[in-house]
């Protein structure tokens, strides 16, 4: 098997097929599933809830990571 020879690495797809319908569905789920993640990603944006620090990629100036709270040093430690 050379590296010309594409046999090893693609798919027969001559005997697949799909229905309209079953397409249609497909499509219809993946357009929901995608707006639940634009929604959803946007909420994180709004609240700020995914800034793990206030000046990213410095975290701080002088810190690769944020300090983390003392209400939650007993969970980390």
């Amino acid at each position: 098997m050379s590296l010309g020879d594409s046999s090893w690495w693609t798919i027969d797809m001559a005997g697949f097929s799909i229905s309209p319908v079953k397409y249609q569905k497909i499509t219809r789920i993946s357009l929901l599933l995608l707006a639940f993640i634009i929604v959803t990603g946007a909420a994180v944006r709004l609240s700020g809830s995914g800034l793990g620090c206030s000046d990213w990629p410095t975290c701080e100036n002088d810190q690769l990571v944020a300090e983390i709270d003392d209400e939650l040093n007993h969970c980390v430690y």
